[in-house]
């Protein structure tokens, strides 16, 4: 018999250890699911701001295009004013030139 008390000895010390590991091992209190959802929730926000808010990256791109477009534009238009500025001298150069002819 002593035997067979050893063996329930151990086997409810079994139990009980394993008792507290099921209880232990629960699911996540109430406080924990709410801090977790409330951060999970922030940093949601602040992937989308990053991704689509005032600062973003797709913003950035599409305000270096228009820089290298405008930069272009103002290329041309500069090659457009010169190309004018010399008709306009050649035609006002002939005007006096018919002037002085008259």
């Amino acid at each position: 018999m002593d035997l067979y008390e050893a063996y329930n000895q151990i086997d409810s010390s079994i139990r009980k250890s394993s008792q507290k590991l099921f209880i232990s091992s629960q699911p996540f209190s109430l406080k924990q699911i709410i801090i977790s959802f409330t951060l999970i929730s922030f940093a949601g926000l602040y992937i989308y701001s990053l991704l689509f808010g005032h600062n973003s990256y797709s913003l950035m791109r599409e305000l270096e295009n228009e820089k290298r477009t405008l930069k272009k534009e103002i290329v041309e238009l500069k090659d457009d004013n010169i190309r004018l500025q010399r008709s306009y001298f050649n035609l006002k150069s002939a005007d006096e030139g018919y002037k002085d002819g008259i």
